[in-house]
């Protein structure tokens, strides 16, 4: 299939969340810059939507500035699936 033919949601949430940090609040939590930013990045120069879950982010207390700008903040991972069903994309858990 052409790759202007897919489209790719990410919906991140649960403990997931701490690996959309920024470097420094990722670093204030572990002691070390986020190892994931490369993949993130990655992610969205290949066209991927990558979102986070807002309620994970309130349930850990992280507040949206240490959310990285290659992620965008959805009112939840619920809504955020069901809407994309609704236009017709599949869910794919893992």
């Amino acid at each position: 299939m052409p790759d202007q033919q897919v489209e790719v949601v990410l919906a991140i949430h649960g403990g997931a969340t701490f690996g959309v940090l920024t470097d420094a609040a990722y670093r204030e939590r572990f002691g070390t810059d986020n190892p994931n930013l490369p993949l993130l990045r990655a992610l969205r120069k290949a066209g991927v939507r990558v979102t986070v879950c807002g309620q994970s982010l309130i349930g850990r207390d992280l507040p949206l500035t240490a959310v990285s700008e290659e992620v965008e903040v959805a009112t939840s991972m619920l809504t955020t699936v069901a809407m994309y069903q609704m236009r017709g994309y599949g869910v794919l858990r893992f």
